[in-house]
This record gives structure tokens, sequence and C-alpha cells, in this order.
């Protein structure tokens, strides 16, 4: 069982996908961790936009309404920084779950991104 916050199951999923997109040998091992924190996103998918839908902008027809014209940002006007803060806070928190773990060994044979990966180390990836 590991102790990790809400940012480092983001950044552990992140570093999931990444691996099972790569051609790899360990496909049982990463796809038992991504079965393990999708819920997980899910849910914090889910918070974000619950705070998005608190602070956003919206027409007359109750559409949210976007900060730019390439919509990439949704304008929350004066309450970004709340919005933010709340985002934060929920990053922050902490929750306890078990990895299936597996040492680096089984990764050997896979030319990976150093940095891409190192959210995995010593929470999923262990010395065995």
């Amino acid at each position: 069982m590991s102790k990790v916050s809400n940012k480092q199951i983001l950044e552990i999923n992140q570093a999931l996908k990444y691996i099972a997109s790569q051609d790899i040998e360990a496909w049982y091992q990463i796809g038992r961790n991504i079965k393990k924190v999708e819920p997980i996103v899910t849910e914090l998918s889910d918070s974000r936009q619950s705070i998005i839908s608190k602070f956003v902008k919206k027409d007359a027809d109750g559409n949210w309404l976007h900060k730019d014209e390439a919509k990439t940002q949704w304008d929350l006007g004066d309450d970004q920084a709340k919005a933010d803060e709340l985002w934060e806070e929920t990053q922050k928190e902490e929750r306890t779950v078990e990895f299936f773990t597996f040492g680096y060994e089984v990764l050997a044979s896979t030319k990976l991104n150093p940095q891409a990966v190192t959210p995995l180390l010593d929470t999923v990836i262990v010395e065995k």
C-alpha cells in the first residue's frame, strides 16, 4: 500500500499510459495498475468538472463560455483564482492505493523516457 496525493495519481496515470503506448512485455503489470487508477482518475476528473461548473461564466442559454476564440479555456472570470485554489487543494489530498508493484527488470529490455516513468518509481516500479 502506498500513500499518494491525487496529483501523484494523475502523474502515475500519465506514466502508465505512456508505457502502455510502447511495445512492452509488461502488459499485465501495466494493465493491472491502469485498472487500479482509472476509477480514481475518473473521480478527479468529475471533481475538476464540478469546480469549473461552479465558477464558469454562462451565456443567456446556460452554455459555458470560453476565454479564447480557440476554445481551449473556460471563462471563470474573477473566480479563476478560487477555482485554481480548490483544484490545488483537491490535488493535495492523499489516499492509500494498493498498486500492483513489480521490479524494474520487467522493463529492462524496453527503451523508455526516464522522465516520463519517474512517477512510477518506488510506487509501482520497485527494486525486488
